[in-house]
């Protein structure tokens, strides 16, 4: 934790992202009129104390629909990253813990993911199934954990390298 005080960019980026997930939390009580809401007297307005960041083709507030989208683009960020964390560190564990023929088996498979552009998934995915947030969220969490398998495995081979490991294994455990 100190180190990471020290590091002015560090920090200033946590600051920026807790305040936009806080933005994102709250956003039902930051919004001025609902984001869907239709002025239909207020159209191309620019910014003004009325409508803070102006009013788009069809009359709705742009503030209020730049902080519903950032609620939705926040939570589609933290879901994917949830499902690539969750298969990756769980892949990545195995193969480094037990090495050999499992070990094998998934980084293979690892490398043909990796070998697809995430692009194609996507849009075959679109094609298949209901296109939508949700698909989407899916398909990016699915498709990208191979880079934190990778991740995991490696650092789990380089700890199973260390002296402390040896010495308990020296030991029997």
């Amino acid at each position: 934790l100190r180190r990471f005080a020290r590091n002015k960019l560090a920090v200033a980026g946590l600051i920026i992202i807790v305040l936009l997930y806080l933005i994102a939390i709250f956003a039902p009580l930051l919004m001025r009129y609902p984001y869907d809401e239709l002025h239909s007297g207020a159209r191309n307005l620019p910014p003004s104390s009325t409508y803070w960041l102006g009013t788009d083709r069809n009359g709705r507030d742009v503030y209020s629909r730049l902080i519903w989208g950032g609620r939705i683009s926040m939570a589609a960020g933290f879901a994917s990253v949830m499902i690539i964390m969750t298969i990756g560190v769980v892949l990545g564990a195995l193969a480094g813990f037990f090495g050999g023929l499992i070990d094998q088996a998934l980084m293979r498979f690892t490398d043909i993911l990796l070998a697809i552009p995430l692009i194609l998934l996507l849009i075959t995915a679109a094609s298949l199934f209901q296109p939508g947030l949700r698909t989407t969220i899916i398909v990016i969490g699915l498709a990208s954990w191979p880079g934190t398998a990778r991740l995991v495995r490696g650092q789990l081979m380089a700890l199973k390298q260390q002296e402390y490991v040896t010495a308990a294994r020296a030991l029997g455990a």
